[in-house]
C-alpha cells in the first residue's frame, strides 16, 4: 500500500473504535478532507453510542415486563 488512513471513531472526545482505509495510490494530506473525515468519525461514534443505549433500554423494558409478570 502507498497510503493508509486511520480515522478515530469518537464519542464525547473518547476513541471507541477506529476505521482504516488503504490505497495503492499515494495521497497528499488535505486539511479539508481531514476535517471531513474527523467529523465523519464523530458522527459514527455518536450513532454507535445511541444504538448501544437503545439496546440497553430495550433489554431493561423486556426484563421489567418479565418481572412484572412474575410478581403480578
Amino acid at each position: 500500500f502507498r497510503s493508509v488512513l486511520c480515522v478515530p471513531v469518537l464519542h464525547d472526545g473518547v476513541v471507541i473504535s477506529s476505521l482504516y482505509f488503504f490505497s495503492f495510490e499515494e495521497k497528499k494530506k488535505d486539511p479539508h478532507t481531514e476535517k471531513l473525515i474527523l467529523t465523519f468519525g464523530s458522527l459514527i461514534g455518536t450513532e454507535i453510542e445511541k444504538r448501544k443505549s437503545e439496546l440497553v433500554l430495550d433489554r431493561f423494558f423486556k426484563i421489567s415486563a418479565d418481572i412484572m409478570t412474575i410478581a403480578g
